[in-house]
């Protein structure tokens, strides 16, 4: 990996147990990274009550079918490109993130684990998907001030995705400012996009919400976000 440097280029635009912490819900209601929207609601559709058979919509148990039948993709197109957008997140997940100290920089999210997805074409589509990871919030601070691709996103109902990461770790190039000055010519490089979703409110107890996202005026967004597996203990 030559003299062992790395260089990060993130495409533009677009631990702790967690009883050590305390909630973060401040930082969507006041704190830095605050969102003002008109009529504040859930963006996320909580897909957590597959006992109810019959009972359970039929958004939700179309997309776990569509989500279980998956093909997993090392890279997934971008911009139109990617037909019908969505996010889905499963593992343990609690209703809310967990910060120490009142540093902002120290959010987390235990147990998420996230997939961007884009529909195929044709009368039966299916999903391709990626599993990504969460931009690590003092990375996101320090290096990017915040912004994860050309939105602000530290906000606890926000999550900064890292999307079709390529490394390269024998990087080499004549052309100068492409790797650290310490090792100009040759370094570990790694290209990725960042993606900022927002995941509104919590739906009300026992309600799974909607996967419809809206912007800060109102105006719906071109993806959806799911959930598919409730938190440990079950949130009802």
């Amino acid at each position: 990996q030559g003299c062992g440097c790395a260089a990060d280029r993130a495409a533009r635009p677009a631990s702790a147990m967690p009883g050590v912490g305390m909630s973060a819900d401040w930082a969507a209601q006041g704190g830095l990274g605050r969102r003002m929207r008109q009529a504040p609601s859930s963006f996320v559709r909580r897909c957590w009550y597959p006992d109810r058979g019959c009972d359970e919509s039929s958004s939700c148990s179309d997309m776990r079918k569509l989500f279980e039948t998956r093909t997993e993709a090392a890279m997934l197109p971008t911009g139109e490109k990617c037909l019908h957008p969505t996010y889905i997140v499963t593992g343990s997940r609690f209703p809310e993130g967990f910060i120490d100290g009142g540093q902002l920089e120290t959010l987390r999210f235990p147990g998420e684990r996230w997939h961007k997805c884009c529909f195929t074409k044709g009368s039966n589509p299916r999903l391709t998907c990626q599993k990504v990871d969460v931009e690590n919030h003092r990375q996101l601070l320090r290096k990017h001030g915040g912004y994860c691709g050309m939105h602000y996103c530290v906000g606890s109902r926000d999550r900064c995705l890292v999307v079709n990461r390529q490394e390269n770790p024998h990087f080499r190039t004549a052309r100068g400012g492409l790797c650290p000055r310490s090792c100009p010519g040759h370094c570990k490089r790694e290209a990725h996009r960042l993606e900022c979703i927002h995941v509104g409110d919590e739906p009300q107890s026992g309600h799974e919400g909607s996967e419809a996202v809206l912007g800060p005026f109102g105006e719906p967004t071109p993806y959806q976000v799911y959930s598919l597996e409730s938190p440990w203990p079950l949130a009802a």
